[in-house]
């Protein structure tokens, strides 16, 4: 990923592009239970080491978020155990054959009034001097400029934030990337 990309790469398999970002974050998501479910998914034309940089900042994001939860419980004698499950599957949207990424945690989840905010440049929910607040606004740049959404919602099954990431197969213009 650390290629710099000129133009789009057709042919991506994403689950290649998410098993690099799992490695390159594994100094932080080792602390804590990796569950993957990544489908047989179509490829799909996209800047390549950008869909990589919003994965890595996903996956880093969520083991910071549990690693805030596992001081919490330490300081009052509880044992946390930090779950980060990472999921892709084909999702077509709108009639417009695509692919997604959903990357969940049983952290404390993103409140509702907030899950706007946190993609906008330098807000942050991370205590202060410790993140910038530019890594999710960059995210929503990256797959808004692939065409593709990003949003945040409450994961059912882990009780905590649940990221998806949706993108287009191609992009729907010549010019869009």
């Amino acid at each position: 990923q650390s290629r710099f990309d000129r133009a789009p790469t057709s042919d991506v398999v994403l689950n290649e592009v998410i098993r690099e970002s799992l490695v390159i974050t594994g100094g932080k998501t080792k602390r804590h239970v990796l569950l993957k479910e990544l489908s047989d998914l179509p490829m799909l034309t996209c800047y390549r080491s950008h869909i990589g940089q919003v994965l890595t900042n996903l996956f880093a994001n969520a083991a910071d978020a549990l690693d805030e939860c596992v001081t919490l419980e330490r300081g009052q004698g509880k044992l946390f155990k930090g779950k980060i499950s990472v999921r892709s599957y084909p999702e077509e949207r709108e009639g417009v054959p695509g692919v997604a990424v959903s990357v969940s945690d049983n952290g404390k989840g993103v409140d509702e009034g907030l899950r706007e905010q946190i993609f906008e440049a330098f807000f942050t929910t991370k205590p202060s001097g410790v993140g910038t607040g530019l890594g999710l606004s960059v995210c929503a740049t990256i797959v808004q400029d692939h065409n593709g959404i990003i949003y945040v919602e409450n994961d059912d099954e882990l009780g905590g934030a649940r990221f998806v990431v949706w993108l287009p197969l191609k992009p729907t213009h010549e010019d869009d990337l």
